[in-house]
């Protein structure tokens, strides 16, 4: 016991050094220290370039397992959507849908209920077998077309996607908080926010699991057909296992890839891909049992309970493996306790966390009210767009994703550490990364857009017109990454999330839902005037954004954050020893600032997950201590 508290206490002092640093075996100290301003020494160029490189390694070490882990979680929901997709009808088991663009389908069947003309609803038809119909019109349940299958799923995902928001805003603040507290030297708080996050999704999510049992109810109100009211409702019910599960593996994931362990998640991901692709086949087909026993799968509820048991299990696998096995947590958990709940931690986390509800609100809001908007230039328009759209969201929502994400982390990190002038910089070279990344990907799909748009839909006119508007649809990407990447990540980072939803709700709103509101309703604006000005109003918001971010305060946002994360008392014992001994000296990108009497010297050190880490620490004498693996490790202590 007494050699697992040194070896938690030394790990904690070192936490916020070694989850941070660069894989490399070179002490990086020296550049960023120059780099932060401390050396005047150095030439502010070559210092600024030292800075660039050490800071593009860390960003590069944590951002691509993050991207790979996101785009897992999309594909994951895509999945689904695509075998439902290949379903006939309720007693046909499996059998391979009519032909036709999937797009096209599904903006046809899901806006049949708004105001579509009268031409779209023959295209439905065809998708019935027989046209087999009730009393009034309304189609039989044992007759659901492909069509029918794939709208009342993505109904059902739209109605649940709004419902969970609150819990998934809850799971996405983590990151900024986590940033700070590992930047501060407070590395027992960065457990304290990822605990105070599964409490309160836990809490919150108590609700959202009745809710799911009216999805049904609450799409009938809003005007949508009643047999596609029917599947999304149900659908909806056996989706009701994941809530908690899925959150708490958001919040869990977006705390270790904090701490810079972002490898794990990717590795689960990949996995669960792979595991939700073979329970689809034999939930929704019933895979080789149907060829076995003559068991036809469950049919359309396969692809809910797919999804549900892959998420469930994710969770699962991901604990065992993090917490129970590797211990990762061991540095930064502040103890299996209720210290959590101090007034001042719950106080801090939901003024972070609250007004990232109403943002996410809002953006979801403008963005169905935006295609509903489209949907009355015709089915074509509705076609084109959804072909446009499903052809960039994968990659484009995956890019948003881990930018804002890494800066959270990355700028939080700085400001915690009480460095404003690293987190400054650490933000413009994540904004320039994520302009380079969206620049890369239009290059290389804007020359190739006809091929791709044939690949995703076989109708001449879709294609064609699905080719046209895909530049504005690029441009409109482009913008809303640096929209995203100020407003999710650095605005996050600096505690500004009020001001995130102010400007969605002012500037946002008016701006971009109002322009296309104005060309739809009053004009009857073609669907590429409509792209391209949305395109525009676009890049003012992120030119607006950008000018916000420039005129920062970033020394007040620092003394802010690091407020933040020592207001109140410790959320453990070994937290106020700590405290007791007085603060560390604040740590850049991953090195410790050098103590007065003796001369830092940098060591690998390897962790649990098999990565070295280089480490600086003060030279005093060293003790030999024994990790939970059992092998001895020797670790500077003070």
């Amino acid at each position: 016991q007494s050699r697992t508290q040194t070896e938690t206490l030394t790990q904690s002092r070192c936490c916020s050094l070694a989850m941070a640093a660069p894989s490399t075996s070179q002490p990086a100290r020296e550049p960023l220290v120059a780099a932060s301003g401390v050396d005047s020494g150095a030439p502010d160029e070559e210092s600024t370039r030292s800075f660039i490189k050490a800071e593009l390694r860390t960003m590069c070490a944590i951002g691509w397992p993050m991207a790979v882990s996101f785009f897992c979680r999309f594909a994951m929901m895509s999945m689904d959507t695509a075998f439902v997709g290949h379903l006939h009808d309720a007693s046909s088991g499996g059998t391979q849908a009519p032909g036709g663009p999937p797009s096209f389908a599904l903006a046809v069947s899901l806006f049949e209920g708004s105001p579509v003309p009268p031409s779209s609803g023959a295209l439905l038809e065809d998708a019935v077998p027989g046209g087999a119909r009730g009393p009034q019109g309304a189609l039989l349940a044992d007759a659901y077309g492909a069509k029918e299958y794939l709208a009342g799923a993505s109904l059902s995902d739209m109605a649940t996607a709004v419902m969970t928001l609150p819990l998934m805003a809850l799971a996405f603040g983590t990151s900024p908080l986590v940033g700070q507290a590992l930047g501060a030297g407070r590395a027992k708080m960065a457990g304290t926010w990822a605990q105070l996050a599964v409490f309160c999704i836990t809490v919150a999510s108590l609700p959202f699991h009745v809710a799911f049992f009216f999805v049904g109810d609450a799409l009938g109100a809003l005007g949508f057909r009643p047999e596609l009211c029917e599947l999304a409702g149900r659908y909806a019910r056996f989706s009701v296992l994941w809530i908690i599960p899925n959150n708490w593996y958001v919040a869990l994931r977006f705390y270790f890839q904090a701490l810079g362990m972002a490898r794990p998640a990717m590795y689960v991901g990949l996995a669960f891909l792979g595991v939700n692709a073979a329970m689809n086949y034999c939930l929704v087909f019933g895979g080789p049992f149907r060829q076995w026993l003559g068991w036809p799968g469950f049919g359309f509820i396969g692809a809910a309970l797919s999804i549900s048991i892959s998420r469930i299990l994710q969770c699962a696998v991901y604990f065992l493996y993090m917490f129970v096995w590797r211990r990762h947590h061991l540095a930064t958990w502040p103890g299996w306790n209720f210290g959590f709940l101090r007034a001042e931690h719950v106080r801090a986390f939901l003024a972070q966390t609250l007004p990232q509800v109403g943002s996410m609100f809002l953006q979801m809001a403008i963005s169905q009210c935006v295609t509903l908007l489209v949907a009355r230039l015709g089915s074509l328009a509705v076609a084109a767009s959804a072909a446009a759209t499903s052809a960039t969201m994968p990659f484009t929502i995956t890019f948003l994703a881990t930018l804002s994400t890494l800066a959270a982390i990355r700028v939080g990190f700085h400001l915690g550490s009480g460095r404003p002038d690293l987190g400054r910089r650490a933000a413009w070279l994540i904004l320039g990364l994520g302009v380079a990344l969206m620049l890369a990907f239009a290059l290389v799909l804007l020359p190739l857009r006809f091929e791709l748009m044939s690949a995703i839909t076989d109708d001449e006119e879709v294609r064609d017109l699905a080719v046209q508007i895909l530049p504005a649809v690029m441009l409109n990407l482009l913008a809303a990454s640096v929209v995203q990447c100020c407003t999710g990540g650095i605005l996050a980072s600096q505690g500004r999330t009020r001001l995130s939803t102010l400007m969605s709700l002012c500037f946002e709103l008016p701006l971009s839902l109002g322009s296309i509101a104005v060309l739809v309703l009053c004009y009857h604006a073609d669907v590429r005037v409509v792209y391209w000005s949305q395109a525009a109003a676009s890049v003012l918001e992120a030119s607006v954004v950008l000018t916000v971010v420039k005129r920062s305060d970033w020394e007040r946002y620092a003394a802010e954050a690091q407020a933040r994360q020592r207001r109140g008392r410790p959320a453990s014992g070994a937290e106020a020893e700590e405290e007791q001994r007085g603060p560390q000296p604040p740590a850049a990108a991953g090195v410790a600032a050098a103590e007065p009497k003796a001369e830092p010297k940098a060591e690998e050190v390897e962790g649990r997950s098999g990565q070295r880490h280089a480490l600086v620490a003060a030279a005093e004498p060293k003790a030999e201590v024994e990790g939970q693996s059992g092998q001895r490790k020797a670790f500077d202590v003070a």
